[in-house]
């Protein structure tokens, strides 16, 4: 037997930049975005805490110029967008 009803589900409707306020939606309907993460354990001052910034791709690039103006490197590699496995070479 089947039981049919109504039920609400939250759900993603936009993902802005933390750093423009910009969207990161694409005219396909899905995202473009940057996410730096950081957990910080027991001997950080910042004791159990998680960081989670969203950038849109513009301001991103600009971290990116920033990181390696201060000596840093980004890693790049490529990925295979359909299985989302990061390619050797």
């Amino acid at each position: 037997m089947k039981i049919t009803g109504k039920i609400e589900k939250e759900d993603v409707i936009d993902i802005l930049c933390d750093v423009c306020g910009e969207s990161t939606k694409t005219e396909y309907g899905d995202y473009e975005y940057a996410q730096l993460c950081a957990r910080w354990g027991y001997s950080s001052s910042k004791d159990e805490e998680y960081h989670e910034v969203c950038l849109c791709e513009r301001c991103y690039d600009q971290v990116a110029r920033y990181i390696e103006s201060l000596g840093g490197k980004v890693a790049i590699t490529r990925y295979d967008i359909l299985s989302g496995r990061l390619l050797s070479g």
